[in-house]
Order: structure tokens, then C-alpha cells, then sequence
């Protein structure tokens, strides 16, 4: 896209959000480039205009990583945020993850 068209995109969508949550589903195999093995894939949600909050998760062979983006204005404490994501997520690998196998 030419740049003047992007800049107006994000101009548009920034006005109208505060939060921004992506999910990107990544190969299950792993890939090579310039014949090296990526070994681990990391997203970021992009730091413009009024967005107060970016959480992206991705995940790449059979790991999930979760990057995580805020106005400090708004969220002075994005470590405590973090911990709450890690906590939550430890929670749910334990009830979908550990209890399906007892099962």
C-alpha cells in the first residue's frame, strides 16, 4: 500500500480504539530462512495514536508467547499486568491441559 493510503488507515482505526488484540496462528513445523531454524517467533502490537492497550499473542511449534503494549498514562504497572497473563494462563493450561489427561 503507498505510504499516504497506510497513514490514513491507522489515522482512522486509531480514533476509533483503545485496545488492539491480534492472534496469529503460526506453522506447527518449524521453518528455516537464509538456512538457519527459527526457533521462536515473537509479535507486538504497533504503539500509535489514542491505542491504550496491544496484546498480541502468537503461536509457532506448539509454543505461545504473548507481547504485551500500554500507555503508561493508563497502565502504570504493565509488569503486574503481565503477571496477571502469566498467572491466567497457568490456570488454563492446568484445567484444559493437565485435568483433560487425568480424565
Amino acid at each position: 500500500l503507498p505510504q499516504s493510503l497506510m497513514e490514513s488507515m491507522v489515522r482512522f482505526y486509531c480514533r476509533r480504539a483503545s485496545m488492539v488484540i491480534t492472534n496469529v496462528n503460526a506453522r506447527d513445523k518449524p521453518v528455516n530462512f537464509a538456512g538457519n531454524m527459527i526457533t521462536d517467533v515473537f509479535g507486538w502490537v504497533p504503539s500509535t495514536g489514542s491505542i491504550t492497550l496491544g496484546v498480541s499473542l502468537v503461536s509457532y511449534m506448539g509454543k505461545m508467547n504473548i507481547g504485551l503494549i500500554a500507555d503508561r498514562n493508563h497502565i502504570p504497572s504493565l509488569s503486574k499486568l503481565a503477571e496477571c497473563f502469566r498467572e491466567e494462563w497457568k490456570h488454563m493450561y492446568t484445567e484444559l491441559v493437565e485435568k483433560r489427561a487425568v480424565s
